[in-house]
């Protein structure tokens, strides 16, 4: 049998997913950085030219 919900709650469900999802994109986006960073050249890190993908790829990170 199923559940007949209102309007209302059908506007809760969604202002609720959307806010989950913003809340899940702040909190990955943190890592995401690190991970582009550990993937980068130290010169492109200190330059500033990492943001969310790698930049000058290699693993040197890695290897130390």
């Amino acid at each position: 049998m199923l559940k007949r919900i209102s309007k209302g709650e059908a506007a809760f469900h969604i202002f609720n997913y959307i806010f989950l999802g913003f809340c899940v994109l702040i909190t990955l986006f943190p890592f995401a950085t690190i991970i582009a960073k550990s993937f980068s050249s130290t010169e492109a890190i200190e330059s500033g030219k990492v943001f969310l993908l790698p930049v000058d790829f290699n693993l040197s990170a890695y290897k130390n």
